[in-house]
């Protein structure tokens, strides 16, 4: 743009400096005929050349101090002519007029150089402007990628943490299930000993042991289920059957008589079913404890101990798990009872 407004400005002032030489160059032609005719043309020429120095600066009373000097010295001379003369101020007059001219289009110019000047300004103001707000725009939009990286890098972060978190959680179910099973072929084992020695026992017993029904049956308390006929009170779990059962809404205790003291080695607890799947049992002969935390299922457990001579059976319930799926009941149920013993 400067070098564009360097070249108009040039193409301007051009025009105009040539106007100013053309000017002086036909007052000079002029005024050498007239002196040329006078023979006189050494001693103006003179003059003129102090004229052309600085044409810009010539005033009015410039040049009429210069015609006061051509009057004087062609009066002097006697030699020029008075129209002579007067067409010598003539042309003298309109160099004047054409400088005043020339300086008015000067001044125009400068006008309109200043216009242009301004508009220049102007424009690179707006252009820095331009060029501020297309920064802040880039800034902007740098500043909204970074904050999008970010946003996109904690998503990323997030995503990771919930794997992780899933990841853990699925190996610690792994793990449980893990441990559940074990615990079931644990289970699975035990109940499979138990059952051979079961076997062993039975065959022990049909040589000397019989299985009897205690007497009576005694309870602190009992619950009738649902109105019906075959739950509740504790002589239905020696009534030989099995459809009838003591139940209990709660953990409890039943006590079994003998009639005597007898020499014990085992006990027999059948479940119907009617209000639980089963119960975790201790079981007493007189006051010695001779079962831990039984697990008794909803159908015929058989448990056998030491010999252990007494009159009295306590069946007590507990409220603890009482299979491998942990389930711990809330009532406690007997459908039939029977006990080993040692045959006399």
């Amino acid at each position: 743009m400067g070098d564009k407004i360097k070249t108009q400005k040039g193409f301007i002032q051009i025009p105009l400096l040539v106007m100013v030489i053309a000017s002086i160059v036909i007052a000079s032609v002029g005024t050498g005929v007239v002196l040329h005719k006078q023979g006189k043309l050494s001693s103006f020429t003179v003059n003129i050349s102090e004229i052309l120095k600085e044409p810009k600066n010539i005033t009015g009373e410039e040049l009429k101090t210069e015609e006061e000097i051509i009057t004087e010295k062609t009066s002097e001379s006697e030699i020029i002519s008075e129209p002579e003369i007067k067409e010598l101020q003539t042309q003298s007059q309109n160099l004047q007029n054409e400088l005043q001219t020339t300086k008015q289009q000067l001044e125009q110019t400068q006008r309109q150089l200043k216009q242009i000047r301004d508009k220049l300004e102007s424009t690179q103001k707006a252009q820095k402007l331009t060029e501020e707000k297309a920064r802040q725009e880039v800034e902007r939009a740098n500043a909204e990628a970074e904050k999008a990286k970010d946003e996109q890098l904690k998503k990323e972060a997030e995503r990771t943490n919930r794997l992780t978190e899933e990841q853990r959680k699925q190996g610690e179910l792994r793990k449980q299930e893990e441990e559940r099973q074990r615990e079931i072929d644990r289970q699975q084992e035990l109940e499979r000993q138990r059952q051979l020695e079961e076997q062993r026992r039975q065959e022990e017993e049909q040589k000397n042991d019989e299985w009897i029904i205690p007497i009576s049956a005694r309870a602190f308390n009992y619950t009738v289920w649902g109105n019906t006929w075959y739950t509740g009170p504790p002589e239905f779990a020696i009534d030989s059957n099995n459809i009838t059962a003591w139940t209990l809404n709660e953990m409890g205790e039943i006590i079994f008589d003998l009639g005597g003291i007898r020499t014990i080695k085992g006990i027999e607890a059948y479940w119907g079913g009617s209000v639980t799947n089963g119960n975790t049992v201790n079981i007493f002969v007189d006051d010695t404890q001779v079962l831990y935390n039984e697990k008794f299922g909803a159908t015929s457990n058989k448990r056998y101990f030491n010999p252990t001579q007494g009159r009295y059976i306590k069946y007590q319930t507990v409220s603890l798990p009482h299979n491998v799926l942990l389930q711990v009941a809330t009532w406690s149920e007997i459908a039939e009872f029977r006990v080993l013993i040692e045959s006399e």
